[in-house]
């Protein structure tokens, strides 16, 4: 027997995200919003392009990071962010940047080559939030899904005992 379908909705739990901060984290940060300026918000929450969101379809989680270099022809390509903590001025691959008004990603010279040799081509990279992309990505899923509806039959009347 076919069952009747309908058009999946934003409490469907077809595709979900999992944040990469708690509960008391958001709280803090939806607090702080409002009193700090948008350089000293932005500021505090430098760090937070390194971290990967998690989404979970079908069973499967997948890891969901848009901040790494694209350029074909530079080292660190498709490289998730690192820090040298052997050298003594602790280096990186990326750096953030001012773009037109935006932030973007650079890449730095390789620290552990003896001369500080180039590794791009002088490229940068535009800077995404890997928390909204992968919440358009569970809202992309969930717009084009369907969920079985369950109808509820009631086959005998309100008085009969069976």
């Amino acid at each position: 027997m076919n069952l009747m379908r309908r058009l999946a909705t934003i409490e469907d739990e077809i595709a979900k995200v999992n944040p990469p901060v708690t509960e008391e984290e958001l709280q803090e940060r939806q607090d702080l919003y409002d009193v700090l300026t948008p350089a000293k918000f932005s500021r505090r929450l430098i760090d937070s392009w390194i971290e990967p969101v998690m989404l979970e379809y079908s069973g499967q989680k997948f890891p969901i990071q848009m901040n790494f270099c694209s350029d074909p022809f530079c080292k660190w390509f498709g490289e998730p962010q690192h820090e040298y903590s052997s050298l003594p001025f602790k280096p990186s691959r990326y750096k953030i940047v001012n773009s037109s008004g935006k932030k973007a990603l650079a890449c730095n010279l390789d620290p552990t080559k003896s001369k500080g040799m180039p590794v791009f081509a002088g490229e940068i990279t535009t800077l995404y939030s890997n928390w909204g992309v992968a919440d358009e990505f569970a809202r992309l899923i969930r717009n084009n899904s369907v969920v079985e509806v369950q109808p509820d039959y009631e086959f005998h009347k309100g008085a009969c005992s069976l």
